[in-house]
């Protein structure tokens, strides 16, 4: 690579980099045995360096990915030592040396269960709007729809005081 110049100190801030980045980097061989591991890497599975270098990846995953899929981002679930089931989203770099390959692994468990909580908290927004719009079809009297859909929404949403204000 003609014109590329090195920076002072590269290796240290490569390993810098390595070291205190937020998401697992792994270093595996042709035959998927990790090789090199990153601190976040080691919380992300929940064992120390020594306890996974040298294991085959395939022991903490799931269930395998298809390695040879074209996206650019993959999600795979992996097995932490405490029993849990994380998901995580990787890229890897191919050949990163000969014989070696360079994934990254970002864990997204949380943010998946906050955009399930979401959709379920918009689920239940629907099924209330239909529901008090149902019952307000079904009666004419003001005094009933507002009771009506003071019931509905103390149900829906587990209160046990709904306040709802007539302006004339």
């Amino acid at each position: 690579m003609e014109g590329v110049k090195k920076l002072p100190g590269e290796k240290l801030f490569l390993q810098a980099i390595f070291e205190h980045s937020l998401d697992a980097i792994i270093v595996i061989d042709q035959q998927n045995r990790l090789v090199k591991i990153n601190g976040s890497g080691c919380e992300l599975f929940g064992l120390a360096r020594k306890e996974l270098l040298g294991k085959s990846l395939a022991d903490f995953l799931v269930s395998p990915p298809n390695w040879q899929q074209e996206q650019d981002i993959r999600e795979v679930q992996v097995k932490h030592s405490q029993g849990k089931i994380k998901t995580v989203e990787y890229t890897q770099v191919e050949e990163l040396l000969p014989n070696y390959r360079l994934l990254v692994l970002r864990d997204v468990t949380n943010l998946k269960r906050a955009a399930e909580e979401e959709l379920h908290r918009q689920h239940q927004r629907v099924q209330l709007f239909a529901e008090v719009t149902l019952k307000i079809r079904q009666s004419l009297q003001l005094k009933e729809i507002l009771q009506t859909t003071v019931n509905e929404i103390q149900g829906i949403l587990k209160a046990d005081r709904v306040l709802i204000y007539q302006v004339l």
